[in-house]
């Protein structure tokens, strides 16, 4: 797909329970950022994938993670979910720093 997109977001903002911290990084699906839980406090990365992609390509995405749960260097993921402000789709993943 050759769309450019950004959802241009700023630290602070929320996405469901999660308070944004900082952007990570963009690819040709998606935008990776640093949250925090207002729970839990924890930190994790969502994944946000632009609007064009539908939640199929999530659930493929998020059945592939499912599939190698335990698998040595594949990430946890904790839930997934939409976006109604954005209108899209993420993947609450765990984060790795390093």
């Amino acid at each position: 797909m050759d769309m450019i997109a950004s959802f241009n977001l700023k630290r602070g903002e929320m996405i469901g329970n999660y308070k944004l911290k900082e952007f990570l990084g963009r690819s040709c699906e998606s935008e990776v950022y640093r949250v925090q839980d207002k729970y839990s406090g924890s930190e994790r990365v969502i994944k946000l994938f632009f609007p064009f992609y539908d939640f199929s390509h999530v659930a493929r995405f998020s059945a592939k993670l499912e599939r190698l749960k335990g698998v040595r260097g594949i990430l946890n993921y904790y839930h997934a979910g939409y976006w109604e402000k954005h209108t899209c789709h993420y993947l609450v993943l765990e984060l790795v720093i390093g």
